[in-house]
């Protein structure tokens, strides 16, 4: 049996270049079944007919309603939370995520070289550094420090495996029970406090839904313990921009109720150069960089995941829109 006719695939990946994208997409389907759009403005009405599926990042409102027979669209990224509420899309459209060893590998990197710093007090020696001061700090080991890990998906899996490698004291929080887990999950609301107050590194991995929106607050933070080895809880975002309250986080690091923190995403993208957060105390910024898509990784998968889907086969990263994710 031959591969199903895909039809057209537009492809639009936002800000990124898309020379990688269209150039590796050649590799899997031909030249001329691949129509890109820088997402502003779309392909012709004769050519939006033969899209049956997309390829996509974020696009503005409106876009998807060009395409009348679009059957379903691959995130570039890993999150969805920009696609699941958009009102352009037809229910009978699939979402699809993408799950990629490549992505989670940098996601989990990313994750362990922050709980790292923040636990070896990296940033406490580059300052030192900047005043060429030598000034040795005292150390807890690995096993006395206790991470909690929000969202134990793929993510939030991958990272415990390798914080338990270095002998982390590790604990998850998910919406939902885990019971085949090697370390303890806490599951809903109603252990969240206990999870929280066992997390003196609190990573955030969480899909962003409306349950989970600027859940990283003022409220919670307060919930952290100010007691632990680390001296003051750290919090690390790897999520989205809308999991924390940013007025919050602001504050909790001014005060000291959070003693540091490492953040990769935030609601306005670019951050603004005059925004606060960039001279907050004691934090890392990174540029959305956490994850970043490689076309050369993804697309292959995605084809596969297109071909599947076109032939009729249930797929296990299909998105759940009432979920979110």
């Amino acid at each position: 049996m031959g591969k199903p006719d895909l039809g057209k695939i537009v492809l639009t990946v936002g800000d990124w270049s898309p020379d990688g994208w269209i150039a590796h997409l050649e590799h899997h389907v031909p030249r001329e079944d691949v129509i890109f759009s820088d997402g502003m403005t779309p392909p012709a009405p004769e050519i939006c007919e033969q899209v049956k599926y997309a390829v996509a990042w974020h696009t503005p409102d409106g876009f998807f309603s060009n395409f009348p027979n679009l059957k379903a669209i691959l995130s570039t990224g890993a999150g969805v939370d920009h696609l699941v509420r958009r009102q352009d899309l037809a229910e009978d459209v699939a979402i699809i995520r993408v799950i990629d060893p490549d992505l989670t590998g940098r996601v989990t990197a990313w994750t362990v070289m922050n709980v790292i710093a923040h636990h070896r007090q990296a940033l406490a020696y580059l300052d030192a550094q900047r005043r060429s001061e030598w000034k040795p700090l005292p150390q807890t080991s690995a096993p006395d420090v206790r991470v909690g890990i929000m969202g134990f998906g793929e993510l939030g899996q991958s990272v415990a495996a390798v914080l338990d490698l270095l002998g982390y004291d590790l604990a998850g929080w998910a919406r939902n029970p885990k019971p085949d887990t090697s370390i303890p999950v806490f599951a809903g609301l109603d252990e969240i406090d206990a999870f929280l107050a066992r997390s003196d590194i609190l990573i955030c991995l969480l899909p962003l839904t409306e349950a989970t929106r600027e859940i990283l607050n003022a409220d919670l933070f307060a919930k952290l313990p100010q007691d632990g080895v680390t001296g003051g809880p750290f919090l690390i975002n790897g999520g989205r921009g809308g999991h924390q309250n940013e007025d919050d986080l602001l504050k909790a690091l001014q005060d000291g109720v959070l003693k540091g923190a490492s953040i990769d995403v935030f609601h306005q993208e670019p951050l603004p150069c005059d925004h606060p957060l960039w001279t907050a105390p004691n934090i890392l910024i990174t540029p959305h960089t956490a994850g970043m898509s490689a076309p050369e990784s993804l697309l292959g998968r995605m084809v596969e995941n297109l071909i599947a889907y076109a032939s009729g086969q249930t797929l296990d990263n299909l998105v759940d829109r009432q979920a979110g994710y």
